[in-house]
């Protein structure tokens, strides 16, 4: 098949390897495999005259290494790996035109690439979500001015979100994640691809609508030190989840600005070392619907308005500080209470 232009059998049944063969062919833009029951290794003969931009291999039981060779994919603009078993680092892939990475779901290692601030500012998705790798956030990656989904979770990442983290201006300006389709319309047509995001406490697929959310998440690693102030720019967030870390700081405070995520939909700051009070600002987040601040060290009293903004909220296992005469009259001699389980379901 010479002249084959898109092969795309994507959801059957099909089993064994995948052909060499397909880097024959020399006119092939749009490959997709996705969720069928291949194994074997991801072909090694990928070569620069092929104008390949999409390759999708997602939710098969591919094994290996991302071979070096697909870095010279200058037309490469989606690469989507998702749910294999495939190990290693990510070669350097700096020569594509990245827009959307996926290689989630995998048992890739080694630290987070820094190439990929430095060389792909095309980039709108970058997910390496239930991984291995390690190192920290480079700040490289504050680069990616389009960029709005960063999702992390359930890797092994360390050190301090970076402070500039604000410059991930997709996230800021509502009409610039729109910008994450102009590498190419004429193929947003052809191919559309899919992701699961984690929001609202649920796993959601995406497909269509996938170029409208917007979604940090950097749950279950290793980060320490305080949440940048800068982080409350990133107003057109939808998603924020920044649970099961380890941050604590001098204050360990909530930021007092969060109040101005007016997109935001799903707040999740769960099993941390955050102390100090919920600001009152939270009640300021209209769009809220889900809220989760368990298990920190916070204390003090509740907003006055959460609980007519919010339609669900938990707060699991908080260690609440009531300072005589706040929440209780001066003849209660209550200063530190335990709270094992507290949960409110407002109308």
């Amino acid at each position: 098949m010479p002249q084959l232009v898109y092969l795309f059998l994507s959801e059957n049944r099909l089993n064994g390897t995948i052909p060499s063969s397909v880097c024959t062919i020399k006119n092939l833009e749009g490959l997709s495999l996705r969720t069928n029951q291949l194994s074997g290794e991801l072909p090694k003969c990928w070569n620069e005259s092929q104008p390949l931009w999409v390759i999708d291999l997602a939710k098969n039981n591919l094994t290996g290494v991302i071979p070096s060779s697909m870095g010279v994919l200058a037309s490469l603009d989606i690469l989507l790996l998702s749910d294999n078993d495939i190990e290693g680092e990510i070669p350097p892939l700096q020569n594509c035109s990245l827009a959307s990475l996926d290689v989630g779901g995998n048992r890739l290692s080694g630290k987070l690439p820094s190439w990929i601030g430095n060389i792909v500012t095309s980039l709108w998705m970058l997910r390496l979500r239930s991984n291995s790798f390690g190192g920290s956030i480079p700040r490289e990656w504050c680069n990616l001015q389009i960029l709005h989904i960063l999702d992390l979770a359930g890797n092994n990442v360390s050190g301090v979100i970076p402070t500039c983290i604000g410059n991930l201006t997709a996230l800021v300006y509502d009409n610039s994640s729109r910008v994450s389709a102009q590498f190419s319309l004429y193929h947003r047509y052809i191919y559309d691809e899919q992701a699961t995001v984690v929001t609202k406490g649920r796993e959601l697929e995406y497909s269509r609508t996938l170029v409208y959310v917007n979604v940090i998440d950097l749950f279950g690693n290793k980060l320490t030190g305080e949440i940048p102030e800068d982080i409350t720019s990133l107003l057109a967030l939808g998603t924020s989840n920044l649970s099961r870390n380890h941050l604590s700081h001098l204050t360990g405070s909530i930021p007092e600005k969060i109040g101005e995520f007016r997109w935001l939909e799903t707040l999740d700051l769960s099993h941390n070392n955050l102390s100090g009070p919920i600001p009152q600002s939270i009640s300021s987040l209209t769009s809220l619907s889900h809220l989760n601040l368990s298990d920190n060290n916070l204390l003090g009293r509740l907003p006055g308005e959460i609980s007519s903004k919010h339609s669900l909220i938990h707060l699991f296992t908080v260690v609440i500080l009531y300072c005589v005469g706040v929440l209780f009259p001066p003849s209660a001699q209550v200063m530190k209470i335990h709270l094992v389980r507290l949960l409110l379901v407002m109308a």
